[in-house]
């Protein structure tokens, strides 16, 4: 999987659509993205993720509250 954190980014829905229209456009299936708030993460995609896979994308890219994962 391959994944990438953008620190202290606040999106808005219509960026995140941008962006995942360049990912398609470049060869991506999609994109997904996990938010990091005060209250946890954030993601329409969390409730297909198991709780290992969560565990070793935060492992990797150590998120913050205000950042955003993208994979």
């Amino acid at each position: 999987m391959k994944a990438f954190k953008l620190p202290g980014v606040a999106m808005s829905r219509k960026d995140i659509d941008d962006i995942t229209e360049l990912a398609i456009s470049q060869g991506a299936k999609g994109l997904a993205y996990i938010i990091y708030e005060t209250e946890g993460p954030r993601s329409p995609i969390l409730k297909f993720m198991s709780q290992e896979e969560l565990k070793m994308l935060e492992e990797q890219l150590n998120p913050q509250v205000g950042d955003m994962i993208f994979f």
